[in-house]
This record gives C-alpha cells, structure tokens and sequence, in this order.
C-alpha cells in the first residue's frame, strides 16, 4: 500500500490542505473538521458543498507567523471569481488558531463555540443567507452512527464536526477505474468534457495506491508507524462528489454518482472509500512489546 497523498479540512465543507504528515488522536486529526460552517436557524445543521456549490470557490490555509507564533485559518475566495464577491466584502478571512471564551452551540452533534460575529457576517455576506462559524467545544466528542458504521463500537468516539470517524480514506485505482467506466458512458464529447472524476471530491485524508480496484474494501487493520487502523465502516456518497474544483460548479448529470450507482449500490448507500478508527501505542516499550521483531 502506498501513501500517495494526506489532507487535512480545517473548516468543513471547503476544499482540504494537503500536508506532508498529520498528527492523529484517538478522536481525530489535528485542525481536521475543526470548524464548520452552521445554519443560524432551525437546527444549527452543518452547511457543507452537498446543497452549497458556492463553497468550490473558497480555499483555506494556515498560517503561523513566525516572530508571534500566532497561526491563522486563512479562508480566501478564489481569483477567478472574487469580481462576483459581495461588494466591500474582503477577499480574505482570517480567523485566530486560539480557543476562545464564546457562545456555545448545540448543533445537535455536539457542540460549537461561536468564532465572533466578524466571521458570521463575512460567510453570510459571501453566501447570502444568514450562518455562524463554530470551532468544536474542547471535549467535545460523538459517538459513531452504529447503524452505519458496522463495525464500530459503543467506545468510539469522534470531534463533534468530523463526518463519521477519524479518518477517510480512498484509493488511486479506485478513482481511475471509476473514471474510465463514467468516460465509457458518454460517447458526445461535450458531455465527456464536463466530467471530472478526482480522489479530492471525495475529501479524504488518506490517499492510497493499491494499483487494484477497490482493494480499500478488504482492509480490516494495518498500522502506520505507531497508528493502529480499524475499518469501522464505507461511505455512503452524496451529490458533493459530482463538484468541480476547476470549474467551480457541478456536474449537470450528478456524474459520477450514476455511475457509482450502477456498480456499488447498497442497502446502506452508494459506498466509495472507507472509514477508519485508530488505536496509539502511546510509547517505546509498548511498541516493542507489541512488535518485538520489528
């Protein structure tokens, strides 16, 4: 198996950062769906780029500054469309890496603290409808969706705003063979043009190679340096996977969730890619202890 990629989504529903390494807890990944982006009303629900295609045109970085050591999420609007930006609404957003004493939220999945009212009327402005922005409460944690997540178990738990489980992860030849059998569907070459198949939509934060197709689905356990990994569950696909990074919208046909559909429908959804919990050897001695040959 080979590692080929590693992303990180600071803020929910906004395209991921990919990173050299990312440092794994047993209920989540450091600044990974850390924050979100939440309805004001009704619920508070997570807004995500299932009903919000505008959010393709947004990236997001951190930042640390070297003399203050203070790091920032950098949230920006891409160049290509900054000119249909709200007027007066900055390009930027820099939102402080600190916990902060705010109003806390219960989205119903656990709980948010409320960013500042600087931050909710910059994504509001930008999406025309009234949110906030949320960093998950410290302790903060939900158990997994059990009638979902097979394998799990009452013991397992997560960061308020992570989707499942602490981590997805989808592999290379999966993508490439689901990109030939979407292709192989249209003969007009207009409408090949509009398909765009990538491992990203799917946002994960391990992407593999296994060189064979849906290999992912067999892998129960395997470590990774001091990280023991349990599938715990697939993932049941939405429309988000048929958005466009390049183009900024959606694929007008939903592709390649038809396709998907034709060949990994199940009782539980669409299912592409796969979910995992993780055990940390917390030391040395146990690390010899549990592999004395390695």
């Amino acid at each position: 198996m080979k590692i080929e990629k590693l992303w990180i989504f600071p803020m929910r529903g906004i395209m991921g950062i990919e990173v050299p390494e990312i440092k794994v807890a047993t209920w989540g990944i450091k600044y990974d769906r850390e924050w979100t982006i939440a309805d004001k009303g009704g619920k508070h629900g997570c807004i995500t780029q299932s009903p919000e295609v505008k959010l393709t045109q947004l990236r997001q970085r951190i930042e640390k500054n070297a003399a203050t050591k203070e790091k920032h999420l950098v949230i920006s609007i891409i160049e290509s469309h900054r000119a249909e930006a709200p007027a007066g609404l900055p390009h930027e957003l820099r939102i402080p890496i600190r916990h902060v004493e705010g109003e806390i939220i219960d989205t119903g999945k656990g709980q948010g603290i409320r960013q500042g009212d600087e931050y909710d009327e910059w994504f509001s402005k930008f999406l025309g409808k009234e949110v906030m922005i949320l960093r998950s409460a410290v302790g903060s944690k939900k158990g997994l969706p059990l009638e979902i997540m097979k394998w799990g178990t009452e013991a397992d738990l997560t960061r308020t705003f992570v989707s499942k489980c602490v981590f997805h992860m989808c592999n290379e030849a999966s993508t490439r063979d689901l990109e030939n059998r979407t292709l192989e569907r249209y003969a007009d070459a207009a409408d090949r043009e509009k398909i765009k198949v990538s491992t990203m939509a799917f946002r994960p934060n391990i992407v593999i190679d296994t060189g064979v197709p849906y290999e992912e689905d067999l892998f129960q356990e395997f470590r990774i340096a001091n990280t023991f990994v349990r599938n715990v569950g697939f993932c049941s696909r939405c429309k988000a996977v048929a958005n466009n990074y390049e183009t900024n919208d959606r694929n007008p046909e939903l592709e390649p969730n038809p396709t998907l559909n034709t060949y990994r429908k199940h009782e539980l959804g669409t299912l592409f890619g796969t979910y995992h919990m993780v055990e940390i050897i917390p030391d040395e001695e146990t690390f010899k202890k549990l592999l004395p040959d390695y």
